[in-house]
């Protein structure tokens, strides 16, 4: 493929496409080694020299046509914010099958006020359950550290009030890592605040409710996805997709992609996000690569 192109961009621009070709290759797969290792370089690479293999629909969103079209599923959403956003396609899809669903959905928020509007916006979806709590790989009260006012109100993007999360670092470390936008950082920071959210373990939550598989697990929480998933006992309860933020995750994301693998599950990368899915699903990839 490396062939294939080298040819395709001499053909366009002559020796000077093939310099950019590389250049741009190098610039990108530097970057992704810095955050990520040597897994995210050799995903780069695939990116930059063979895009028509990343999917083009969000795997996920197949995902969700498939279980929620299923009699007595189980959704666990772990990151739920208010539900209501341009980013959530579970919301966006339930919302669409209302008088359809016939399982159960867990919506997971624990900042009081977002939990407050989840519960609203999901107030017409049956079988809904919220939990106003973080799930962490341990039980107990911890420090959660988000911004504190309404970024709107100062001029700011509405996304900064997603970005609430059990590490202090996400809005340092892996923030100079990944967006790296020094006014963004500076305003999040000057009003960030430290709040103590009692959490949970994902068992915990599985044994509240009765849960005896899940057929969707989403992680949203700005960087603790490896905790949560290195916390979970893949033989307890069979988890048949999994959809996780990984590009936070840096040092940790060939962690996170080994322990998976370990556990059966196959992945595909996309936007900021990482699908897990069993071998018994493979045929759903021709559904989100050609969509």
């Amino acid at each position: 493929m490396i062939f294939q192109k080298i040819i395709e961009k001499y053909k366009q621009n002559g020796p000077k496409g093939v310099y950019r070709l590389f250049y741009n290759l190098h610039k990108a797969m530097r970057y992704r080694y810095k955050i990520e290792g040597w897994y995210g370089a050799c995903q780069e690479y695939g990116r930059q020299i063979n895009p028509e293999d990343l999917p083009q629909k969000a795997p996920v969103e197949i995902a969700l046509e498939v279980v929620l079209s299923k009699k007595g599923f189980t959704i666990i959403q772990i990151g739920a914010y208010i539900g209501n956003s341009e980013n959530d396609s579970l919301f966006q899809q339930v919302n669409k099958r209302l008088n359809e669903i016939e399982g159960k959905i867990i919506l997971i928020e624990p900042v009081k006020a977002f939990y407050e509007k989840l519960k609203e916006n999901y107030r017409d979806v049956p079988n809904a359950y919220f939990e106003n709590v973080a799930i962490s790989d341990t039980a107990g009260e911890f420090s959660f550290f988000r911004l504190g006012v309404d970024p709107i109100e100062y001029g700011y993007p509405e996304f900064l009030s997603q970005l609430g999360s059990l590490k202090a670092e996400r809005m340092e470390e892996l923030w100079d890592n990944y967006e790296n936008i020094p006014h963004l950082k500076e305003f999040y920071l000057k009003y960030r605040v430290e709040d103590k959210v009692t959490c949970m373990t994902l068992a915990d939550i599985i044994k509240k409710h009765d849960i005896r598989e899940v057929d969707l697990l989403q992680i949203d929480v700005e960087g603790y996805e490896y905790e949560i998933l290195s916390s979970i006992n893949y033989k307890d309860v069979p988890i048949r997709f999994i959809n996780y933020e990984s590009v936070l995750l840096q040092k940790h994301k060939w962690d996170a992609y080994n322990l998976l693998k370990k556990n059966g599950y196959i992945q595909a990368d996309y936007s900021q996000d990482t699908f897990a899915y069993r071998p018994a699903d493979a045929k759903l990839k021709t559904k989100w690569m050609n969509s």
